[in-house]
This record gives C-alpha cells, sequence and structure tokens, in this order.
C-alpha cells in the first residue's frame, strides 16, 4: 500500500499530499475500485489500514463539498435570514434603551459588530449570497483544476466555505438568542444647561396671513436662526398660525421630530417635559420627581434627535431660565424652538432671533372663516347684510368671527339681528358664546397686566369711540387727575413720560394696535373693537362703573342706564346726537364726562354740575354750547377742561374759569369769532397747559401769560400773532409781550408766531410739533428733536427773540435782509449763546456777507458747539462762511453736514485751520457757487510753524459724501496733505458740471480714497483726464506702485466730450485692477478710445458696462483680443436718451423716476 502510495505522488504533479486529496478527480482515477465493501474480507496490517482509511475519508469529504455544494450555500442562506432577524430584534430593543438614556451592554454591541462584519464585509459571505442568488461571483473562478478542464475545485470550494460560514453562523445566532438585556442599569447625575433662548384649529389658508407664514418658514429653514417668535393680541388666530406652520413643515419634511406643548400662564413644569418625553417615547422621567434631574435626562434625550422643532404655544413668562428648567438643550443645531404668545416683551426678554407679529385678518378672510362657521345662509339676501355688519364688528379677529359665526349658525333673522345690536352698542352679555370663549381670552391678558396703572390706562381707553386713534394727550386729559396715575408726579413731562412707558407696554402685549399712519403731533394707537367691548365689560362688572354710549347716534340723554350703575365715575356720550342735557343729573362719584362732538348741543342747563363736585375732566368741544352754567363754580377738583371749537362769543362767557383753580389743561381752541382771553384765566396758578391754537381772531391781553407761572405747555398754532416785542416808550402794552412768555421758567412745549411790521418769528418747541412713534425716547430727551425757531424780515433783536431762538435745536434763518451776519444773534456775557443749537438753516439772506464775523471777545466759548447741520442756500452774496482767525477750538467741532448752495459770490468755504478742526465733518455739498475759487485750500504756507507741528495735514478723516455741482474751479485740491488719514472713509463722490476742471485726482489724493465705492462725474466738459501726475504740478510723490480705488462699486462717466484717459500715458505710480467694480456707465465720452479697464483682465464682479452707442462698444472692442471680446461683449447694456440741452447730461429714459 505504501508503496502504491508513494508511485500515484510519484507520477502526479501535486507536490504536496494536501494538494493530492485536493483533487477530487484523481481520486476517481488512482482509486476507481478503492471502496469499504472491497477491504472487508482483505487482511492487511493494522497501519497501512489506518493510512488508507484516513485517505478514503478525506476524499470521501472533499467529493462531498463537491456534489452537495448547492444544498450547502441554500442552508447557509436560511441561516444568515434567521441571523438577520435576530439582529433586528436586538437592534429594536438597544435603540429603545438608548431613547431611555440606558447604556448599552459592551458584549451586545461587539456581537452587533461582528454580525455586521460577517454579514455584510465578509467578501466569501457575500460571494456566497450572491451565489444563492444567481449572481456572477468572480471570488470562485479561478479555482479550477486539469488545466482548467474541470470545475470541480470551484464547487468543492463553495460546498467547503459554505459549511464553514454555517458553523459561524450558528455560533452567532446561539449567542443572541441569550440575550435577555440589551441594556445595564444607569444612574444619571445632573449636568447644567446653559441656553439662551425658550423657549387644531381651522386649518383655512387666508391670503392675509401667506406672507406671515412664508416669513416664518423662511426663519426655520434659516441655519442660522435657532428661535422663531409668533405673537399678537388673544383670539387673533395664533395657535391657527401655528397649526398651517407645523402642517407646511411636515410636507416638506424640515424636521424628523415636532412636538408641540401647551405653556399657558400657570404652567406645570412636570407637564410640559411629560409632554415632550412622551412624543419622544422616552419613558425614564416616569415617576421622577426631580424637575432638575428630569430636565437634564431630556436635554440629554433631545441631543440624541438630529432635527427637532419645540413648539412652545400661548406662553407668557419672561423667565430666561424657563429653558433650563424643560430642558432644551444647548448648542444643538438641530434644534429649534417656535413660539406662541400674546406679549411681544416675551420674545425680547427670551431673546428670541425672529419675531414675527400676527395682525387681524382682512375683510375678505375673515368673510370666509365667518361664512364657513356660520354657512352658506350667509349669503342670502335676507342675511347677507346683517352679516356684513357682524363681520365688520368682529374686527379680524378669527376667535370672534369662529365664536360669533358657529352661535349663529342655523339661527333665524331675529336672533342676527339682535346679535348686532349686542355688538354694536358693545354689549355681549346675551350672547353666552362671546361672554366664555372670547371675553375670558381677551381678560387674560388684561388679568395679566398686575400694574394698576396699566390697567388704569387701558381701561381709560375704551371711554374713545370705535377706531379712534388713541395718542397721550387724550390719555393725559384724563390721566392728569388721577392719582392713581400721577401718584407723585409733579410736571406735565413726567406724566406723559409715564403714559408714554404705559401705552407701549400695552402695544407689546397686544392689547393696544399701533397706528400705521401716526398723527404729525404724536404717536397714537388702537384698540380693536372687540378688546374695546370687553375693556367696557370690564369696567361695567367692577364697582366704579364706566358708562360708555360713543359714536351710537344717540338723541337723547341715557335716564336708565346710568342710574342703574349708581356709582358711575366715567361717562363718555361721544360723537352722539345729544341736544338736552337733564337739569341735574346725580352722579355724585362721576370723575369724567366726554360730550364732545355732540354737534346739536347748545346750552349746559344751570344746575348741571351741582352734584358733580368730584368731577376732574369736562370736555364739552365740538358742541354748540355758547355760554358756561354759573354751576361750574361747584367743579372745585376739576383739572382739565376741554371747550375748543365751541361758539362762545364773549369774554363775559368764560369769565367764571377763574373760579376753577385747579385747573391744570385748559383747551380753548378752534374760536371762530373774535375774542379776548379773559383776564380772570392768569388767575389759574396751577395752569400747566394752555391749548390757544387755531384762532386767528383771539388777543391776549397783556399781563395774563406771565402770571401763569406753572405753564410748560403753550400752543398758539395759527392764533395770535400780534406779540409785543420788547418795551414801549412809556412802559405800556396793548397786547401780551414775548418777554412774559420768556419769563415762564416751566416752559418747555411752545407753538407761538409773532408777526410785525418788519419780520416775524415763529417757535416750534417740544411735542407740539414733533413726530415721534413708540420707539423714540419720552419725556424731555424727546423736546432736543423738535425743536424749531424761525426768524425771517429785518427784526430788532430783542431779548426775548434771542432767549427763546436759544431755546431751539433749530434755528431757521430766511428772508432776512438786514441781518449782515448770525453775530448780532449770539451775544456774549450772560445772554443767549445758542450752545444746544444743532440744526442751522440760512435761506434767502441776500445781505449777509458772512455767517460769521469774528470780533475779538464777540463770540462765546460755547457758541455753535453742538452744530451738527448748516445750510446755506440763496445767500447770494455770502463770501466767506467764517472771516477771521478761529476764536475757539470747539467752534463747529461736531459739524456732520454742510451743505452750500446758490451762494454766487463765495470766494472759499472754509480756510486751512477752520477745516483741519472739521474732524467730524460727515457730508459736504457745494452747488452753484460760481466764484468759489477753491474747495480744499491744502497750501502748507497758510499754515504757521506751530500749527504745522501741531497738525499733520490730515483732511476730514470721517467725511462719507462729497458732492460739487456747477462750480468754476480749476481744482477741487490745491496742495498736498497725508493720506493715510484723511478721506479714509469716503464712500461716495459726485463731480457735476464742473467745465473748468481739467482732472479730478492727483495721485496723492486718490490713493486715499481707498473706501471709495461710489464715483460719479458728470457734465465735466473741460476735464481731460481724471488723475494728473503730481510732476505736472509741481509736486513730489514717492515712487511706489499703488494700487488705488481697491472697493469702488460703481463708476459713471457721463457727457464728458474731451476725457481721453482715466490718468496721463507713462504714470507708473498707480494702478488700476477693479476688484469691487460692479457697475461701469461711460457716456457721450467721445475722446475716451478704449474702456477704462486693464487688458489682463475683467474686473472679477463686474455686471454691467452701460451706454448709449452700440458703435462705440465695437470700437471699443476692435481694441482688444478676442477672449476678452468674448467676455466683454455680454456685459454691455443700451439706453434710450433724450437730449435736454448741449449743456446738460443726457439722461437715460430708463433711470427716470417714473419708471
Amino acid at each position: 500500500t505504501q508503496k502504491l502510495v508513494n508511485r500515484l505522488l510519484v507520477h502526479s504533479t501535486f507536490e504536496k499530499k494536501e494538494e493530492f486529496c485536493k483533487c477530487t478527480c484523481c481520486c476517481y482515477i488512482y482509486f476507481p475500485l478503492y471502496n469499504h465493501k472491497n477491504m472487508e474480507g482483505v487482511v492487511i496490517e493494522p497501519v497501512v489500514e489506518v493510512a488508507v482509511k484516513s485517505l478514503y475519508e478525506t476524499c470521501v469529504q472533499q467529493i462531498s463539498y463537491c456534489i452537495n455544494y448547492k444544498k450547502n450555500v441554500q442552508n447557509l442562506a436560511l441561516k444568515v435570514k434567521d441571523l438577520n432577524g435576530t439582529r433586528a430584534d436586538v437592534q429594536n430593543r438597544v435603540s429603545k434603551a438608548k431613547k431611555n438614556l440606558d447604556p448599552i451592554k459592551r458584549v451586545v454591541e461587539t456581537w452587533l459588530e461582528r454580525v455586521e462584519k460577517e454579514i455584510e464585509r465578509d467578501e466569501v459571505m457575500v460571494g456566497l449570497l450572491k451565489f444563492v442568488n444567481g449572481e456572477d461571483t468572480e471570488i470562485f473562478n479561478h479555482s479550477q483544476c486539469c488545466r482548467g478542464w474541470c470545475f470541480c475545485l470551484t464547487r468543492r470550494k463553495i460546498g467547503r466555505e459554505a459549511q464553514k460560514k454555517i458553523a459561524i453562523v450558528d455560533e452567532l445566532l446561539s449567542e443572541g438568542k441569550d440575550f435577555v438585556d440589551v441594556s445595564d442599569p444607569y444612574s444619571f447625575v445632573a449636568t447644567e444647561i446653559i441656553t439662551n433662548f425658550i423657549s387644531t384649529e381651522d386649518n383655512m389658508a387666508f391670503a392675509s396671513r401667506e406672507g406671515t407664514i412664508s416669513e416664518i418658514m423662511s426663519a426655520l429653514r434659516d441655519e442660522k436662526t435657532y428661535s422663531v417668535g409668533i405673537y399678537g393680541m388673544g383670539g387673533i388666530g395664533k395657535t391657527m398660525l401655528k397649526n398651517q406652520v407645523h402642517k407646511k413643515v411636515i410636507e416638506e419634511k424640515l424636521f424628523n421630530v415636532i412636538i408641540t406643548t401647551t405653556v399657558s400662564q400657570n404652567f406645570d413644569l412636570k407637564k410640559i417635559q411629560d409632554d415632550i418625553a412622551q412624543t419622544l417615547g422616552f419613558q425614564k422621567l416616569n415617576g421622577m420627581d426631580d424637575t432638575t434631574k428630569r430636565a437634564a435626562l431630556l436635554s440629554r434625550r433631545l441631543e440624541e434627535e438630529e432635527k427637532i422643532l419645540l413648539i412652545f404655544d400661548d406662553l407668557w413668562t419672561m423667565d430666561l431660565n424657563l429653558a433650563v428648567h424643560v430642558g432644551v438643550p444647548s448648542h444643538h443645531k438641530g434644534c429649534k424652538i417656535l413660539i406662541t404668545t400674546r406679549i411681544h416683551e416675551v420674545c425680547s426678554s427670551l431673546k428670541i432671533q425672529k419675531i414675527v407679529e400676527v395682525k387681524i385678518l382682512s375683510k375678505e378672510d375673515s368673510w370666509n372663516i365667518f361664512k364657513k362657521n356660520a354657512g352658506d345662509v350667509v349669503d342670502s339676501l335676507a342675511l347677507q347684510t346683517v352679516a356684513r355688519d357682524v363681520v365688520k364688528e368682529c374686527g379680524g379677529l378669527p376667535l370672534a368671527l369662529v365664536t360669533i359665526g358657529s352661535a349663529l349658525r342655523d339661527k333665524d333673522k331675529l336672533e342676527w339681528d339682535y346679535i348686532a345690536n349686542q355688538l354694536r352698542s358693545s354689549n355681549f352679555t346675551d350672547i353666552e358664546e362671546m361672554t366664555s370663549k372670547v371675553h375670558i381670552s381677551i381678560k387674560l391678558s388684561y388679568d395679566y397686566l398686575g400694574n394698576d396703572i396699566l390697567k388704569r390706562c387701558f381701561l381709560l381707553c375704551c371711554l374713545f369711540p370705535e377706531d379712534h386713534s388713541i395718542d397721550v394727550d387724550d390719555l393725559l386729559f384724563y390721566a392728569i387727575g388721577d392719582e392713581m396715575i400721577r401718584r407723585d408726579l409733579e410736571t406735565l413731562v413726567e406724566v406723559r413720560a409715564r403714559l408714554h412707558k404705559a401705552f407701549a407696554k400695552l402695544v407689546r402685549l397686544g392689547l393696544l394696535i399701533r397706528e400705521e399712519n401716526n398723527r404729525v403731533q404724536t404717536f397714537s394707537a388702537k384698540l380693536h373693537d372687540i378688546v374695546r367691548d370687553v375693556a367696557i365689560a370690564i369696567t361695567s362688572g367692577e364697582g366704579n362703573k364706566f358708562y360708555v354710549k360713543a359714536d351710537l347716534g344717540l338723541r337723547n340723554w341715557p335716564r336708565t342706564g346710568i342710574s342703574l350703575f349708581g356709582k358711575c365715575v366715567r361717562l363718555s356720550l361721544i360723537g352722539n346726537n345729544i341736544s338736552e342735557l337733564p337739569e341735574q343729573p346725580e352722579l355724585p362719584h362721576l370723575l369724567s364726562l366726554s360730550l364732545q362732538r355732540n354737534r346739536y348741543l347748545e346750552k349746559l342747563p344751570n344746575s348741571f354740575f351741582k352734584s358733580m363736585t368730584a368731577l376732574l375732566s369736562l370736555d364739552i368741544s365740538g358742541t354748540r354750547i355758547c355760554s358756561m352754567p354759573s354751576s361750574v363754580s361747584c367743579l372745585v377738583n376739576l383739572n382739565s377742561l376741554n371747550m375748543s371749537y365751541c361758539k362762545f362769543h364773549s369774554q363775559q362767557d368764560m369769565s367764571v374759569l377763574g373760579k376753577l383753580k385747579k385747573l391744570e389743561i385748559l383747551c380753548i381752541a378752534g374760536w371762530e369769532s373774535s375774542i379776548s382771553l379773559p383776564g380772570e384765566i392768569g388767575e389759574l396758578s396751577h395752569l400747566k397747559s394752555l391749548k390757544l391754537s387755531e384762532s386767528p381772531g383771539l388777543t391776549i391781553p397783556p399781563n395774563i401769560i406771565s402770571r401763569l407761572s406753572c405753564l410748560e405747555n403753550l400752543n398758539m398754532r395759527n392764533s395770535f400773532e400780534g406779540w409785543e416785542i420788547g418795551g414801549t416808550s412809556d412802559g405800556s402794552c396793548s397786547a401780551a409781550n414775548l418777554d412774559e412768555v420768556v419769563s415762564l421758567n416751566s416752559l418747555n412745549d411752545v407753538v407761538l408766531k409773532a408777526i410785525w411790521a418788519s419780520g416775524c418769528f415763529s417757535m416750534y418747541l417740544g411735542s407740539s410739533g414733533a413726530h415721534r412713534s413708540f420707539d423714540s425716547p419720552p419725556a424731555s430727551s424727546l423736546l432736543s428733536q423738535s425743536q424749531c425757531s424761525t426768524l425771517s424780515g429785518s427784526p430788532p433783536f430783542y431779548n426775548s427773540i434771542k432767549v427763546l431762538a436759544a431755546k431751539s435745536a433749530k434755528l431757521e434763518l430766511t428772508r432776512c435782509s438786514d441781518l449782515k451776519s448770525v453775530g448780532p444773534l449770539v451775544t456774549s456775557g450772560d445772554g443767549p449763546v445758542f450752545n444746544n443749537l444743532k440744526h442751522l438753516e440760512v435761506s434767502n439772506c441776500h445781505m449777509m456777507e458772512y455767517l460769521l464775523c469774528v470780533i475779538e471777545g464777540e463770540i462765546p466759548k460755547t457758541a455753535f458747539t453742538a452744530l451738527e447741520v448748516l445750510h446755506l442756500y440763496s445767500v447770494y452774496n455770502l463770501k466767506e462762511i467764517f472771516h477771521g482767525p478761529m476764536p475757539v477750538e470747539s467752534l463747529f467741532k461736531n459739524l456732520k453736514l454742510l451743505s452750500v448752495s446758490r451762494c454766487f459770490n463765495l470766494v472759499r468755504i472754509f480756510s486751512l485751520d477752520v477745516l483741519l478742526k472739521l474732524k467730524n465733518l460727515e457730508e459736504l455739498s457745494v452747488e452753484d457757487c460760481w466764484q468759489l475759487n477753491e474747495v480744499f485750500p491744502l497750501e502748507e504756507g497758510r499754515l504757521s510753524s506751530n500749527e504745522k507741528e501741531e497738525h499733520a495735514i490730515i483732511l476730514l478723516p470721517r467725511i462719507r459724501r462729497l458732492v460739487l455741482s456747477q462750480l468754476r474751479i480749476t481744482a477741487i485740491w490745491k496742495g498736498t496733505f497725508s493720506p493715510i488719514h484723511s478721506l479714509r472713509n469716503m464712500k461716495v463722490m459726485e463731480v457735476k458740471h464742473c467745465s473748468k476742471l481739467t482732472h479730478l485726482f492727483t495721485p496723492s489724493i486718490v490713493t486715499a480714497l481707498q473706501q471709495l465705492e461710489k464715483l460719479v462725474i458728470r457734465g465735466c466738459r473741460g476735464l481731460v483726464t481724471i488723475i494728473v501726475s503730481e510732476e505736472d504740478l509741481q509736486e513730489t510723490i514717492a515712487p511706489t506702485v499703488v494700487e488705488v480705488l481697491p472697493k469702488l462699486e460703481e463708476l459713471y462717466l457721463i457727457n464728458l466730450p474731451n476725457l481721453s484717459s482715466l490718468h496721463q500715458d507713462g504714470h507708473t505710480s498707480i494702478t488700476f485692477s477693479w476688484p469691487s467694480l460692479v457697475h461701469l456707465e461711460v457716456r457721450r465720452c467721445k475722446k475716451l478710445k478704449k474702456l477704462p479697464l486693464t487688458h489682463q483682465h475683467i474686473p472679477p464682479k463686474l455686471e454691467v458696462i452701460q451706454g448709449n452707442n452700440e458703435e462705440v462698444f465695437e470700437e471699443w472692442l476692435s481694441l482688444e483680443d478676442e477672449s476678452m471680446k468674448a467676455s466683454l461683449r455680454p456685459l454691455f447694456k443700451l439706453g434710450t436718451q433724450k437730449v435736454l440741452d448741449d449743456e446738460e447730461d443726457c439722461i437715460a429714459f430708463f433711470e427716470r423716476p417714473s419708471l
């Protein structure tokens, strides 16, 4: 046997026994008769028997692989299928454990890694599974024998590898089924979380809300925005809008998880946490009471989500740490917050990035939502009119529209009419749905105010009619006598400031609607109709009751409602048609009575006020009342009285006013007849506000105004103008003197006008002429923004005019024919020095030669130190703005804007020493000054040696805009200066119609313009080049090559017939590459033969080259190579022109404002 085996090995081509045994076909050749049966009867030596048997078993095994390879692979596929199922089960349990923040056992993680490696990454396993599916398996194709004629070796290998993998899969299956728990018990330690933010109904789409939704969605898509706030008044539809946003977010798949929770006013922190955890399937919080640990766990869980949106609905709290308490993770970019709130301050306090206001619905959307809830019956002829009225009364408030619409569904016309009348009269006590839903919803906001001052201001607003624009002065009229609002405040300025603050707060809380078109005088806001109804309902239910029937067309004094109140404290009958009043109504607790705009009311009964001893505010304006009854003397506590636009005819009709000693606000405006102010008004020692406007027939006797020592506000717009100025020779005056106004030390709000034979003086000081908004600062800081005095004609400069003018922040001098300078106004010693003046405008003062002519000791040190704006217009004989040596360093030190126009004889603007002190000048405009020789005199010879050492020639370091137009100068700059700091902030420069200019810059000048963004050169017919070399001007410059105008974005070269180049040929000290140029416009520059661009490349940001002639374009292109032509041609843009005049620019048709 041994010899036989050796012979087989010798004659075979196999070098090793293992390879010989692998060749199953050879086993058939060499052992065709060798089988177990043939050996049963043969006596063989034991050793030989063992060897032969071993060889036999090996051959049989290999043959089995070859024969059963398909079966083995199929079995493997079934095993792998079972393993995948086990793996999926384990992974599911692992995922649940992770959601509960349970740590996964390491053995489980290792098993999952092994399964993944064996099934998905093992090359042999992948090949075997492909083989089962009938796919090509290149990994086995090379395993052939007998020089490629036999495939048994491939089959054997497949069968054998499948058998090995089955063993491995069986082992993994066994381990996977033994996993009872995939996680370990977990002990969590709470960690600190720091963050800066907090953090259906009808799904109808409204056209008026599309912009709001789009704004919110844009913010949610923005990766940089992590918090969005939706705010608006109660019932405005914030939750409805939130639901629509929720739907869109789902449609766009912006987030993997969206969680909504309602916070409410008295929120439960644990409930909010549970809402979030329940949505996440996070059970770890169950049974845990410590909110800090719950927040930390919830934060960890939220961090597991890649993209998540948390919606906090109906948020009231302004606690910045609410996010910490809830468990909102910090620094998780995938987590965004959306809140809804009634209170703007909630958004700002929580530092919400994007704040969106929800406004009332449009008329069309209001009708659609009402119709959906009330039914199509609203379109019937019988109900359409009343239905429209109901919708109007709901004022675009979705909650009211839904509530009323649902309540009226399937009701008959009688009920529709009844409900409509209830809404018109602001009484919905019989409308159960309104009380249970709308009233409660809005009253929540009222209750949230907390502050009694805010509540009182809010309730006072309901005294006015629907849609009335309420301003601070309207409210001041009723608040001045209110002890709760006023408290310890003495002046009107202080009370106004408090009301301003309350107004702004009520707007931010959504209880007042900001008026979009504010009146010129003051800021204003409105009460929404439904909110006003709720306010009236609140006052009706409290001890101190309001009775409000405004703009309802009442013809008679209401007799039932008032008597039912018993303790009526506020009675408003504004805008009705009442013609007769009761003789003596019993209203002992009444604090305010509003009868204005009852146009048929002609008389107040003599005893009308007898029981109203508590009355603080009375308004009878806009009536036909012509006299005050004797019972007005009973109003001993009256603080405010408005009797404007009444029909008083004589002084005696008002003489009784002198008895109202506590009066602080008195309005007597709009008198049609000629009347003299009664002297008794001078006895009102507490009067703080006197309004005498729109009464051109009014005369004011002397010594009345001067006795009103507490007066703060004097408004005489379009009224008495015959003020005396100065004293008379005998010391007597026939009318009030301006000195009386000057003597009022508390006066801070003045509107008046004084006209005399040779001149006129008008003054607007304080809030009476101001335009303000809710964003403006309150109180006295506002006054400086609205102070303005105007002086015209040839006035005598008496002390009264100087003092009043010096109080102004703005002074206008116009048509002062004899005024040669403003020096006579600026006095030394104890007189006014105009140290508060910020804006000075001089126009049409044709005799003026110098704005200031300096004589030693004449100008005080503080004069004009606050001046920021100086306008000089049509001062034909002006030679110089400042003449003489600079008296003080501080003069004009804060000047920011200087505009000089149509000063035909102006020789120079400033001397060099003054020019160098204008460190804050930001804008300079000089137009139509034909005699001007130079704009910037920079010759160092004009400075003394000490000045040269003290001042480097640093020119206008803060100037941003320079405009020169219609000048006959030959050069803008004369001399040199430091290019390092000069003109370093210049962004816009425009030079127009300066026909004698041959160049604009020297290299030293253009080098300084590193920030210039826009350059316009128009109509300079003598201009040859933009930049001229210093050599031609006999100046020196360093030979360094400098890149100029690196930030220029817009370049306009228009109507420059002699312009041939940007800079002189051969000049090598400067270079252009235009790295920022976007727009280039070249028109009517016939000598410019090539584009002002370098030949190396096109500016990288250039978008358009604008011109008026295609032939010129082609001429320019002819000088460029083919690649440049191809790049430049798409940038050309033509414009149609209309020629106005040879000396004027051709204005492109497309530049006209109408287009």
